[in-house]
């Protein structure tokens, strides 16, 4: 299987555009740790997981404007439940 830094490379090699994003901090109950980390491209697909859901949605929206911008970004996202909903 291949690992996240087996993918950067290969794309920065083919000069494919992409958003490394990072969790790098969380509070309370959270889909993934500090650390955990997801590949977009350009395109929208990736490579590794935040989680899944809208949390994840939100996500690849952010890096899809980043890549399109051309700078990076802290961003600072909230998980929450929609009324009805468990975990």
């Amino acid at each position: 299987m291949e690992d996240i830094f087996e993918k950067t490379v290969e794309l920065k090699r083919t000069g494919k555009p992409f958003a490394l994003a990072i969790v790098i901090k969380t509070q309370g109950s959270a889909p993934r740790r500090a650390g955990a980390k997801m590949i977009i491209q350009k395109d929208g697909m990736t490579f590794g997981t935040m989680g899944g859901g809208d949390l994840e949605k939100r996500i690849i929206e952010e890096a899809l404007e980043v890549i399109k911008e051309g700078n990076p970004k802290l961003t600072s996202l909230s998980w929450t439940l929609k009324k009805g909903n468990s975990i």
